[in-house]
């Protein structure tokens, strides 16, 4: 039993229960002592001597601290123990008020009384009172330590109340108190008000479920009474993330968002999280809380380094905590992540380490308010912990039970017979519970960290309000649990959801299991899971997976990490989705035999996809090459041929010449099959790669128009999403622009429907070709526009390839409405770009545009040189150069000889462009080139065969939509009857030169300035064509050609 003093005060004040005897320092509640700091103390003394009275912080810090270089930060942490202390709460006081900026106001009922208060006191100073030994307080109510801890977060959160965000990492081992200091943090800056969402990675399961903490913060404050407005600022901020919150919204709203995000990828939803967490911090200062970072997926961390990183100014802090040991063991942690951010001084650390003896000997004192604890008990508990607080804190828990009277002797804590470590404690502590108590929890520990009772009560086949009953109460007690919400099952019985205290418990749990006991039970769990939740329910399938994985039942271990892989996807985190499926795939040799094959089949298809959709081509081609492997050995041909189609896909941007092998492998083996759609699809791609790189075929073109009417006749919408773009590519080859736009808007709904936001890209790249020849400028700049948005929005290592392809295709619009300048700008800024492994690929694609722009603008020679080193790439087999933009390579090739006399050169240029147009016939090009040959004839005054070039010329715009060559032609032409002196054919070729230009500018809002541009080129070109047809001059010599040279 302990003994309490109480002495006759000098001086002492009484409030409610509680009695301040400042003669002799000490608090008193109920005839019990309060332990107080002496800071505390004499803050507390100050304040209530001048109760009713504003007291400055600066008189605070004059008379507590003496101004010794103390800051505020710790007169906060002094203010907020105090109200721990009188269980006083900031938002509704009862003693302590906060005065805005000011200071504060002690505004309970003060009585001040003298030694002779007999109500004011019990015995005189010498007497001494044997009371029986006070109950000690829940250890869930005491914090003590950590002042400089705290007093570095309070210094720190003035920098996001200043709009600076801050990032701060909470380290240390298991047990240290990371959580307790953040709660201790988070109701001492309470009187700021700030918003906090709270979120917590989860060992079972955490790693791979993409950004899941967030998501899950963000739905449960979406259901509070304030989640309206979160979710008017997720629809305008963060759509991509209200798409994954399916309990906030109307099936009807859902389907419009999903529409409204199509094509979204992981970079925009991490941005996105970003803005909306910055917008929300301008309404409250933001507090976000991510705890156990060392089991976080890879989403999260790059969603933590981006949101650090950024400039925009917001009142927002970020407390990240974690175990630098076990974040050690992962390949991508958290870890690396802080290190960076220190590296760049974006974040701030607070190292947490274990309690002084002076903090054990504060946390003894709380523990029990009421008893004498000598230090050499407190010296001697620290010498056995460490000072490590779990530990401590288990310990002592131990000692309550295990010996009677408290506090024990000094020799007890040397006892060899205690527990030694903090994982004995627990296990001493759990085997102090009764069988159906440690049952329960032997279950609990399997599920995890968290677990819901309804759950729970089905694995154990007992009763919900039973289990419920029981984890109450040791909740209640302070063992071993916490409560964690409520829920309610499908038949509306309510039950409770617990966590454990600390993984620690989890961890000692489940390792007291045998082995097959821990097996069975994560086999039951899943299949209660499934049962409660539904086989094809996403939002538990990482659950499921884990489960069964460590269940042996390998089958439906791959079905849900397969079910795993489809939600992470659909959250864009492709890395974690990919994840999933290399896990699968680890254990699919634990399959039956003849299951095997398929398997491995499906699920390396589906890597391969994810691979490719986040631009890691290398790694998609491995896993097609060990698909093809496979299908070879189990005999399955026609996995083997998909492995070949998939493949050849694959090498479309890596290697021409093996993806065009491989296409031909494929039809190959295809002929082997009896599936005449089949065979007529691989047919069909077999053909378009041939038209994509070579020159035109007849076998292709018709293979590729017999796969697009098979296509049609299935009406499969993936058979028909098979096919669809690459026959607007065949349909642009052979000049059927409308034909081709219907093609692509066709291929964009449909893209839209199946979900491929990749193939949308593609689908758009294509559509625009088709408008740019259709002379559609004003329909394209939208299309572009639309481009330029979901790249912006989607932008990913995956896209960059289209996405600069995209930016070609603008560039070549300027070049065609004559603002060479502006198209000079585009191509220069993509290829200021880090292309990485695509430099190559898109640097020899833009030198076919860039050198039309610098023809444009007279600079001859780099034209030359640009065109120089498209043809040159050409040469080699290997690089994947799309055939289409040969066209304006040897267009823009034979302007730039003609334009400083080489008129050989321009002559074979010329030559190649008609050879390459006639065979589809593409007859934009094909006009083309009858046009430059026209134009080469006059330069050498051969009139006859300039007017043979000019006939044919214009009986190929007479007969076809060619808007870019029209324009051109009649310019030719008027030009060479001006020549032969046929004023009259003249002037009729210019009526219509100016009408397909007028069209042109048509398609454009008035407000365009490529309006401007070619008004102002045709005008020029105009006057120089008169120039040039003037008596007695010879057309236009060297370095002066009106067809391509506006300045």
């Amino acid at each position: 039993m302990g003994r309490i003093r109480n002495e006759t005060p000098a001086s002492c004040w009484t409030f409610h229960s509680f009695r301040l005897d400042k003669a002799n320092a000490m608090l008193w509640r109920d005839g019990q002592v309060v332990p107080l700091r002496p800071k505390n103390f004499a803050a507390l003394c100050y304040l209530v001597e001048r109760h009713g009275q504003l007291v400055t912080k600066n008189e605070l810090l004059d008379d507590v601290w003496q101004r010794r270089h103390v800051c505020e930060s710790a007169l906060k942490v002094c203010i907020n123990e105090l109200r721990q202390t009188l269980g006083d709460d900031a938002r509704a006081p009862t003693y302590l008020v906060t005065v805005a900026r000011q200071g504060y106001r002690f505004i309970a009922p003060v009585t001040e009384s003298d030694s002779s208060g007999k109500a004011k006191r019990s015995l005189g100073e010498s007497a001494t009172i044997v009371r029986p030994a006070a109950r000690p307080v829940n250890r869930s109510d005491c914090r003590i330590g950590r002042h400089t801890a705290r007093v570095q977060l309070l210094s720190l959160w003035q920098r996001p109340l200043e709009n600076l965000r801050q990032v701060i990492f909470l380290t240390g081992e298991p047990g240290i108190g990371k959580t307790t200091l953040i709660e201790m943090f988070l109701e001492e800056i309470s009187d700021d008000a700030p918003m906090v969402f709270r979120m917590r990675c989860i060992e079972h399961f955490g790693q791979g479920e993409a950004l899941l903490p967030m998501i899950e913060a963000i739905e449960k404050r979406c259901r509070t009474p304030e989640g309206a407005r979160l979710i008017e600022l997720l629809h305008r901020h963060a759509p991509v993330w209200l798409a994954q919150l399916p309990s906030v919204l109307q099936p009807e709203e859902r389907e419009a968002l999903q529409r409204e995000i199509f094509g979204a990828s992981r970079e925009r939803m991490i941005r996105e999280g970003c803005e909306l967490l910055e917008t929300l911090s301008k309404e409250a200062p933001l507090i976000l809380v991510l705890e156990d970072l060392h089991w976080s997926d890879h989403a999260t961390l790059d969603f933590l380094s981006l949101l650090a990183q950024r400039s925009e100014p917001a009142a927002l802090l970020v407390l990240a905590s974690y175990r630098p040991i076990d974040a050690g063991l992962q390949a991508y942690s958290v870890a690396l992540v802080h290190r960076e951010l220190q590296l760049r001084e974006m974040s701030s650390e607070i190292a947490i380490h274990p309690f002084s003896p002076d903090e054990v000997e504060d946390y003894l004192a709380q523990r029990f308010p009421a008893m004498e604890i000598g230090s050499s008990l407190s010296q001697a508990l620290f010498s056995r912990t460490g000072g490590h607080p779990l530990f401590v804190s288990n310990l002592i828990e131990y000692l309550v039970s295990q010996h009677r009277p408290w506090p024990p002797s000094q020799e007890l804590m040397v006892d060899k017979a205690l527990p030694d470590t903090i994982r004995r404690v627990i296990e001493r502590e759990i085997e102090r519970l009764n069988p159906n108590e440690q049952r329960v929890l032997d279950v609990a520990s399997v599920i995890g960290t968290h677990f819901s009772v309804i759950l729970l009560g089905a694995v154990l086949d007992m009763e919900t309000a039973e289990v419920d009953r029981c984890c109450d109460a040791l909740a209640r007690r302070g063992q071993i649990l916490l409560p964690d919400g409520m829920e309610q099952d499908s038949q509306g019985e309510v039950a409770g959801h617990y966590a454990f205290r600390h993984a620690l418990y989890v961890e000692v749990l489940y390792q007291r299991l045998a082995a097959s006991q821990a097996i069975r039970l994560h086999s039951r769990i899943g299949e209660c899971l499934e049962k409660l939740h539904g086989e094809l329910n996403l939002k538990h399938a990482a659950e499921l997976a884990s489960h069964f994985e460590k269940g042996w039942d390998w089958i439906r271990a791959v079905r849900y990490m397969t079910l795993s892989a489809t939600n992470a996807a659909r959250r864009f985190a492709n890395r974690q989705a990919h994840d999933y499926l290399v896990r699968a795939l680890d254990i699919v040799e634990r399959l039956p035999k003849e299951k095997q094959p398929e398997t491995r089949i499906d699920l390396l298809r589906q890597s391969s996809a994810i691979q490719r959709s986040m631009g890691e081509m290398a790694g998609a081609k491995a896993d097609l090459e060990a698909m093809h492997a496979t299908a070879i050995v189990s005999g399955n041909t026609r996995a083997e041929v998909l492995a070949l189609v998939e493949l050849s896909r694959i090498l479309v941007w890596l290697d021409r010449r093996r993806c065009l092998e491989l296409a031909e492998q494929a039809v190959i083996r295809s002929n082997a099959l009896d599936d005449k759609i089949f065979r007529s699809v691989v047919s069909g791609m077999w053909g378009g790669l041939h038209l994509l790189f070579g020159p035109w075929r007849e076998d292709c073109a018709s293979a590729c128009h017999d796969a697009m009417n098979v296509a049609r006749a299935t009406a499969s919408p993936l058979v028909l999403h098979s096919r669809l773009t690459q026959h607007v590519y065949v349909e642009l080859l052979a000049s059927h622009y409308r034909s081709a736009w219907a093609t692509a808007e066709e291929a964009l709904a449909l893209a839209r429907t199946l979900g491929d936001g990749y193939m949308f890209m593609v689908g758009h790249y294509y559509c625009g070709l088709a408008l740019l020849h259709l002379g559609e400028w004003g329909a394209l700049r939208q299309v572009a526009e639309e481009s330029k948005r979901a790249f912006e929005c989607n932008c990913d290592d995956a896209t960059l390839p289209l996405r600069l392809h995209c930016h070609i295709m603008i560039a070549w619009l300027h070049v065609e409405a004559c603002d060479f300048a502006g198209a000079k700008t585009y191509c220069e800024e993509a290829l200021r770009e880090n292309l990485g492994p695509w430099a190559t690929f898109i640097s020899v694609h833009f030198s076919a545009i860039y050198g039309r722009a610098l023809l444009g603008l007279g600079d001859y020679r780099g034209a030359i040189q640009c065109f120089e080193t498209f043809f040159q790439a050409k040469e080699n087999e290997s690089l994947p150069i799309a055939g289409n933009y040969s066209f304006p390579a040897c267009q823009g090739a034979c302007e730039a000889w003609l334009s400083i006399g080489e008129t050989g050169k321009a002559r074979y240029y010329a030559q190649q462009l008609h050879s390459l147009s006639a065979a589809a016939p593409e007859r934009t090009y094909l006009a083309l080139s009858h046009c430059l040959l026209a134009e080469i004839a006059m330069k050498e005054n051969a009139l006859k065969e300039a007017d043979s070039q000019v006939t044919q010329a214009l009986n190929i715009v007479g007969k076809a939509e060619t808007p870019l060559a029209a324009w051109r032609v009649h310019a030719v032409a008027e030009k060479l009857h001006h020549l032969q002196g046929e004023t009259s054919k003249a002037n009729s070729c210019k009526v219509k030169k100016l009408d397909t230009v007028d069209k042109l500018l048509g398609s454009l809002q008035d407000t365009d300035p490529l309006r401007g541009h070619l008004s102002k080129f045709v005008k020029i070109r105009a006057v120089r064509g008169m120039i040039d047809v003037r008596p007695g001059m010879n057309p236009s010599p060297p370095g002066n050609d009106v067809f391509c040279d506006a300045t």
